[in-house]
């Protein structure tokens, strides 16, 4: 009898497993219908992010491949002119993985709060924490799956016009600038692993805390402890520079980064505080509406201007780089100041695309968000030009922040390798980078206007 009971149980149970995986697939398609019908924009805007992102890291990635491959290395001999050419493409590397990655953030959590909300829902209505488990990954898989493909197939078509591009002399190549499959499809499997990792993020909370999902909480507040930490990075860079160049190229490169994305560290806890001084100082219900949306979530803010102030970043070290190769040229290198310009034209590009995509995801995924908000604004009298100029606020106000954090951080990061480095040509391009970080800012809020006016329609 016993043994019938356990064979029973072990049929029962594969039975049960094969219904629980039906039932989440059923429960999938019910959700994917209802989005449709209501935000399916919010699917393919992050399927759009996850594309650039992929690409974009693939074609940053694929420089310092065709750079080594000239020098017949990543560690070429000391005072080999090809060496130079490495490292400076490590470093454009380095600086343009930060955004790329912050692109990659913002993709896994471009529809992580509307994703609370179903969950939580479905967690009420009596679904299991392995089906809400097998649903969220499922959802999030798929997003990033299906971004990373178009990603990789993007990349696959810009090899060719960025291979034209010449350097040295001489042209890239598209054969030397493709990392090899290998690689193309560990970077598609990052990303969807990134993805996952927002997705278990969501988990913990819907859960655990299904009533508190639903409840919408307020994001918790900034602590001075970012700033702590930026100011302790920053002294480790200015102080130790020379011994970080002792350490080696790689130590270097891996403390430049650390310094770049001390940016994304501290630069929401600024706007935080800059936020709370404009709602008390302001003199307009404009003002004191979005300093006071800014407040509430300032790490949201951040991420729709994050990749442009670290533009800003990048045009500070690379015109500098440039200026002062102009001012000390090397006749064993007669092509790298132009060379230089033309690095840094590619790596100011990437990182438009990333900053246009970024910025546009983040501003239409809060009209979204914000839909009871602008109804009830709207029903309470609010015009539609006021909404308007409420969101512009809320970017140019950060911005401003972030943009004076990235010209400190831009000092710090050269000050310490060439003092003298900012002439005309590299205030020109830093001054060209601060007004296209604004051009690009307030064309994203622009783009997404038609959604506010959907949302005031509605109500």
């Amino acid at each position: 009898m016993s043994a019938r009971r356990r064979s029973a149980q072990r049929a029962g149970a594969s039975t049960s497993g094969v219904g629980s995986l039906r039932t989440v697939w059923t429960i999938s398609r019910m959700v994917a219908r209802g989005r449709q019908a209501q935000d399916s924009l919010t699917g393919v805007l992050s399927v759009l992010a996850f594309a650039v992102a992929t690409a974009a890291l693939l074609v940053t990635a694929g420089g310092p491949q065709a750079f080594a491959r000239r020098a017949g290395g990543l560690d070429p001999e000391v005072g080999d002119p090809a060496a130079i050419y490495v490292v400076l493409a490590v470093v454009a590397t380095a600086l343009l993985v930060v955004p790329i990655l912050t692109l990659g953030g913002v993709a896994a959590r471009l529809a992580l709060a509307r994703r609370d909300q179903r969950l939580a829902a479905l967690r009420l209505a009596g679904a299991t924490s392995g089906q809400v488990t097998a649903l969220t990954l499922l959802e999030a898989g798929m997003q990033a799956a299906v971004g990373a493909g178009a990603g990789v197939a993007a990349y696959a078509v810009a090899l060719v016009p960025v291979g034209l591009l010449r350097f040295d002399g001489r042209a890239l190549g598209a054969g030397d600038l493709w990392l090899g499959v290998p690689i193309v499809l560990a970077v598609a499997l990052g990303v969807v692993l990134l993805a996952l990792g927002a997705a278990g993020s969501t988990l913990a909370r819907v859960v655990v805390t299904p009533l508190g999902v639903a409840a919408r909480h307020t994001p918790r507040a900034q602590s001075v402890l970012r700033l702590v930490l930026a100011l302790v990075v920053a002294a480790v860079w200015t102080l130790g520079f020379q011994l970080l160049g002792q350490a080696g190229t790689g130590v270097l490169v891996l403390a430049m980064v650390a310094m770049v994305a001390t940016v994304n560290v501290v630069g929401p806890w600024f706007v935080q505080v800059s936020a709370r001084i404009a709602a008390r100082a302001a003199r307009r219900p404009t003002t004191l509406l979005a300093a006071r949306r800014i407040a509430d979530d300032p790490q949201t803010t951040w991420r729709s201007v994050g990749a442009l102030c670290l533009g800003v970043i990048v045009a500070a070290c690379g015109g500098a780089m440039a200026s002062a190769f102009s001012a000390r040229p090397d006749p064993a290198t007669p092509h790298l100041a132009d060379d230089l310009v033309t690095g840094c034209a590619v790596a100011l590009t990437i990182l438009a695309l990333v900053a246009v995509t970024s910025s546009g995801v983040v501003h239409a995924t809060r009209v979204y968000d914000q839909r009871g908000i602008l109804q009830a604004q709207a029903l309470a009298g609010t015009p539609l030009s006021q909404l308007r100029a409420v969101r512009r606020r809320e970017v140019t106000l950060p911005l401003t922040v972030g943009v004076g954090l990235a010209t400190l951080q831009g000092g710090l990061l050269m000050a310490p390798a060439a003092a003298t480095a900012f002439n005309a040509g590299a205030l020109v391009l830093f001054a060209a980078s601060i007004v296209g970080s604004f051009v690009v800012a307030l064309a994203s809020v622009r783009a997404s206007d038609g959604l506010v006016r959907e949302a005031v329609a509605m109500a």
